[in-house]
């Protein structure tokens, strides 16, 4: 009798948690550092809740009550991971300070340095689409913004493999990668509708998923 009374205690208490984690991160999902991964912890939760429920054997119920506490403290601590002000500011700056070195360099004015080799001349339009972009993208933007900035994505990549071909100017390069991610930001910003702006229009990927580390996935 005290079995089965602790045992619907714990069930009781792990519904309760499970019900209370639910709400608590809808409520915010996209200010978390890794959504995609609270999303996950929950369903393992779930379903080893699940099982607890169908598990009689006291030594199997004991190991699985332990995992569920350690699967709460997971799910505690990925709700806390949220993006704060301070770290919003860190990705501008980090922005700014990798959209002017590759300006520098693909302009070959990099101070005291005479003549920037022209590997890293390249480097210096590249770093717009390697750095620039996503480190705005990991501030978590709201909707318009994050499209400008998908979209900014997977058009620089382009710019850079295509122009070359007629044009091989880097610094001409960096002008035309910031002027597409300025100009796809006027777009969404100001001359797109309320529905365009409001909806995600595009996501990324295939391979460049795995390269846009501002996704936070």
């Amino acid at each position: 009798m005290h079995t089965m009374t602790e045992r619907r205690n714990i069930t009781k208490q792990c519904k309760s948690c499970l019900e209370m984690n639910k709400e608590q991160s809808t409520a915010s999902t996209e200010e978390l550092l890794n959504p995609a991964k609270l999303a996950s912890l929950q369903r393992q939760y779930k379903e080893l809740l699940e099982q607890f429920e169908q598990t009689l054997d006291k030594h199997n119920r004991k190991e699985m009550q332990l995992r569920l506490e350690k699967l709460e403290r997971n799910i505690e601590l990925e709700k806390r991971s949220v993006m704060t002000s301070g770290l919003r500011s860190l990705f501008v700056v980090q922005a700014i300070v990798s959209l002017s070195v590759g300006g520098l360099l693909a302009a070959n004015k990099f101070p005291f340095v005479q003549e920037v080799p022209l590997v890293f001349r390249a480097l210096g339009f590249w770093m717009v689409w390697l750095f620039t972009i996503p480190s705005l993208r990991a501030r978590k933007p709201n909707m318009a913004e994050k499209n400008a900035l998908n979209v900014a994505f997977l058009a620089c990549p382009v710019a850079n493999v295509v122009i070359p071909f007629v044009n091989k100017d880097t610094f001409l390069l960096w002008f035309v990668n910031v002027s597409v991610v300025l100009s796809l930001y006027g777009y969404y910003f100001f001359l797109s509708d309320e529905a365009v702006r409001a909806q995600s229009q595009l996501k990324i990927r295939g391979i460049l998923r795995y390269l846009d580390w501002g996704s936070w996935r």
